[in-house]
C-alpha cells in the first residue's frame, strides 16, 4: 500500500513535471509569438499593397522594419517574402533605378530566396524572384527557372497567370524545347480561364502572337483557330 504521504510527493514530483513542461513549452512559443505581434501592423500594409492601395514611402519603411524584425526573431517564410515584396515596391517607386534602388532590389532577391527555401511550393513568390532577376540582369537561365517553377507550382494561379505568361512570351527564345510544354500549357489554360483578360496581352502584338502560333502548331490548332478568331472580332 501507498501511504498518504508518499502519494503527496508523487502528487507533487508530477505537478513540479507539468510545471517545468509548460514552462519549457512558453520559451520555446515566445519568440514565433513576439515574432507574429511584431509583424502584424506590416500585415495589414502587406494586405493594403495586395488590394492595389497605395501606401506612403513612411509606411513602407515603417512595414519592412517591422517584417524585418520578425524576421531576425522567427524564421518564417511569410517575413522573407514580405520584405521580398515591401523591398521590391520600394525600389519600383523609383523612377531610375540607382544605386540605392539596385541594393533594394538585390536584398529583395535574398528576402524571396530565404523564404523559397522554407516554402518552395510559392508560385507567386517564384514569379516575383523572376521579375527581380530580370531587372537585376541576371542570368537567362536564372529568369528561365524562376518562370518554370513559378507554372510548375501554381498553373492555375489566377493572380499571376496573365503577367507570368505575357513575361514567358517575351522571353520565349530562352526556353528549351523540353520546357516550352509548360509555357504551351499554361497559354492553354489562361485562354481556357480568362480568354477576355487575354486578348489585350497579345492585341497588336505581333512578336508575343507569332510565340503563341510557333508554340501551338500543331497540336493545338483548334485553340488557335479561337484565339485568332476572337482577335479579330476585338479588334
Amino acid at each position: 500500500m501507498i501511504s498518504t504521504e508518499e502519494k503527496f510527493v508523487f502528487q507533487k514530483i508530477v505537478t513540479g513535471i507539468i510545471l517545468l513542461f509548460s514552462v519549457c513549452l512558453l520559451v520555446i512559443a515566445w519568440p514565433r509569438s513576439r515574432a507574429a505581434l511584431d509583424f502584424l501592423p506590416a500585415k495589414y500594409a502587406l494586405e493594403k499593397i495586395n488590394k492595389n492601395e497605395v501606401l506612403e514611402e513612411e509606411d513602407i519603411a515603417t512595414a519592412l522594419e517591422q517584417t524585418e524584425q520578425s524576421a531576425g526573431i522567427f524564421a518564417d517564410p511569410r517575413y522573407s517574402e514580405g520584405m521580398s515584396q515591401l523591398l521590391l515596391l520600394d525600389a519600383q517607386n523609383n523612377e531610375s533605378l540607382e544605386a540605392t534602388d539596385k541594393e533594394s532590389l538585390a536584398l529583395a532577391k535574398e528576402s524571396a530566396e530565404q523564404a523559397l527555401s522554407l516554402a518552395p511550393a510559392n508560385a507567386l513568390l517564384w514569379y516575383r524572384l523572376a521579375v527581380l532577376n530580370g531587372l537585376l540582369n541576371a542570368s537567362p537561365d536564372e529568369i528561365k527557372k524562376a518562370l518554370l517553377m513559378s507554372m510548375m507550382t501554381g498553373p492555375n494561379e489566377m493572380g499571376i497567370m496573365l503577367p507570368r505568361l505575357h513575361m514567358s512570351l517575351v522571353l520565349f527564345a530562352l526556353f528549351e524545347d523540353d520546357d516550352k510544354e509548360q509555357v504551351i500549357n499554361q497559354i492553354i489554360t489562361v485562354w481556357t480561364l480568362s480568354p477576355a483578360e487575354f486578348l489585350p496581352i497579345v492585341k497588336n502584338n505581333i512578336a508575343l502572337m507569332d510565340a503563341i502560333k510557333s508554340l501551338l502548331t500543331p497540336r493545338h490548332t483548334t485553340e488557335l483557330s479561337e484565339m485568332e478568331k476572337a482577335l479579330e472580332e476585338h479588334l
